[in-house]
């Protein structure tokens, strides 16, 4: 969805097949009334009036734009203005996709002709605000905390946040900066003691900030994600840290989706562009030249995903920190029973 062809046709006039009924005179357009727009007698399959019930014929029609101001022609063409595609079949193919041997996405796509993703393979910007509680981002923490980057020119994306559990989060802090000193800042402001960033494109310049971080106390591990990688996470002792690819995306989405598992900053503008970031992928099924099947998340919309890659690697850097201390243990601490 919002990619590709679809994000075209958005932009167009947006032309639908509309079928006059002979009965009534109204239109129906068998794409967006489909299925209760077709009834099966005796094995075939019957395009019938949306509104009174009367048979239409699927050639008898007109494209109507949804949006006639845009200059831009576009139309939605489907299997099922296909004058020799059994509609019976259709029916049933989109009742039971497997019997058919494919599936609910694919039906979609390729007889529907429509953008289509699974509420489980791609993130809603509602679903990412939903996380959102009533506090502001914080201006400094105690930690420690941690932060996962992610290099997108001309700005570095920042995810600063800490554990609150063995396994939930809670961000303080989204930020975009221009520089590395930016981001040292950053960290020095939020006591972060952990840091995993996009070890490419700038695979040597973020070596480089690691060693100068060193010193600081932040640890900061290069992340490579390759596709392959038979297990979630290898940290290497050179402080490389390698994760597989669409295993950490799911992380990333079951964080969002699980409610209480990540806690975000009240609603603001650099919220609102963080929900929108987290949306920019979606998970596909994709097979090889050798026939193995395997999914993969690809950038979609805008592809602006540096919020999303960021979170992925603050979720990996949060393994390398604790749970900070609560103002009641600090108090404790600070005045022990005597």
């Amino acid at each position: 969805p919002d990619d590709g062809i679809d994000r075209l046709y958005g932009k167009s006039d947006m032309r639908r097949w509309q079928i006059p009924c002979p009965s009534c005179r109204k239109h129906t357009c068998l794409e967006t009334e489909f299925p209760q727009c077709i009834k099966v007698e005796d094995g075939r399959g019957v395009p019938i009036c949306i509104h009174c019930g009367a048979e239409i014929n699927r050639s008898d029609g007109i494209w109507i734009p949804d949006s006639p101001s845009k200059e831009t022609v576009g139309y939605w063409c489907s299997q099922l203005l296909n004058p020799n595609r059994s509609l019976s079949q259709a029916i049933s193919e989109f009742d039971d996709p497997e019997e058919y041997d494919t599936t609910e996405a694919e039906f979609q796509r390729t007889v529907m002709g429509c953008a289509y993703a699974r509420a489980e393979d791609v993130l809603r910007e509602t679903e990412v605000l939903q996380c959102c509680t009533n506090d502001q981002m914080a201006i400094s923490h105690d930690g420690p905390c941690a932060m996962g980057f992610d290099v997108g020119y001309p700005l570095i994306h920042a995810v600063i946040g800490h554990r609150i559990g063995t396994d939930r989060f809670r961000i303080v802090r989204l930020a975009r900066v221009k520089d590395w000193n930016e981001l040292h800042d950053l960290a020095q402001r939020y006591n972060v003691k952990s840091t995993v960033g996009d070890a490419m494109p700038e695979s040597h310049k973020i070596r480089e900030w690691a060693k100068s971080e060193a010193s600081y106390g932040n640890t900061v591990y290069p992340c490579y994600t390759p596709h392959q990688l038979k297990t979630f996470d290898v940290w290497g002792s050179d402080n490389i840290v390698r994760a597989n690819h669409t295993e950490l995306f799911d992380q990333s989405h079951y964080m969002i989706t699980k409610p209480g598992k990540m806690l975000l900053p009240r609603i603001c503008q650099e919220v609102k562009l963080y929900a929108h970031q987290m949306c920019q992928r979606a998970k596909f099924l994709e097979t090889d030249a050798r026939g193995n099947a395997s999914y993969f998340y690809k950038k979609i919309g805008d592809k602006q995903d540096h919020y999303r890659c960021a979170s992925n690697y603050f979720y990996l850097a949060c393994k390398k920190v604790g749970v900070p201390k609560t103002d009641k243990q600090k108090e404790k601490e600070k005045f022990p029973d005597t």
